[in-house]
């Protein structure tokens, strides 16, 4: 999704799974490219049939998605006339997992990251969670939450596989 009007610098997604509702937080900083207000900046895809989504930016003016397939795109709509390139988008997502996530107690999905991050997978504290792919990852049980974490140095493009029980 790179180089179509944003340069991302860094990413940070925390998905907050339970069956198969989601919600998401993403929020990701970046530099434009392309100083036309008038295109779709495609930021970001996930696979789930959004009900609320939210977008706080000082420069976006509107946010649309298009279930394509395995994935939604989420795509925003820039300010008219800005005066600086840097940018930073948090992103707020609530919606339902696509039947494509599920297969026999395991859930899996693409994703695709363009710049360092971090990327959090939270379950409820009684789910049994077995990370299939990819390695790397850091486990850590709270309360009443489980959490997978991956940090990376740089993007990453691949299936994140889990078993659930």
């Amino acid at each position: 999704m790179q180089g179509l009007g944003l340069r991302k610098t860094f990413e940070w997604l925390r998905e907050v799974i339970d069956g198969k509702n989601i919600k998401i937080l993403y929020e990701v900083r970046g530099v434009l490219t392309e100083s036309s207000s008038s295109l779709w900046i495609p930021i970001s895809l996930f696979p789930l049939n959004p009900f609320f989504m939210s977008v706080k930016s000082s420069k976006v003016a509107g946010i649309m998605y298009e279930i394509n397939g395995e994935n939604t795109v989420f795509s925003i709509k820039l300010i008219k006339n800005l005066e600086e390139n840097k940018i930073k988008i948090k992103l707020a997502l609530k919606g339902f997992l696509l039947d494509s996530v599920f297969k026999n107690h395991t859930m899996s999905w693409k994703v695709k990251f363009e710049a360092p991050h971090v990327h959090i997978v939270m379950f409820p504290i009684n789910k049994s969670v077995k990370v299939l792919n990819p390695k790397g990852y850091i486990l850590k049980k709270q309360k009443k939450i489980k959490e997978v974490i991956w940090k990376r140095r740089k993007g990453y493009e691949g299936i994140v596989t889990l078993k659930i029980a």
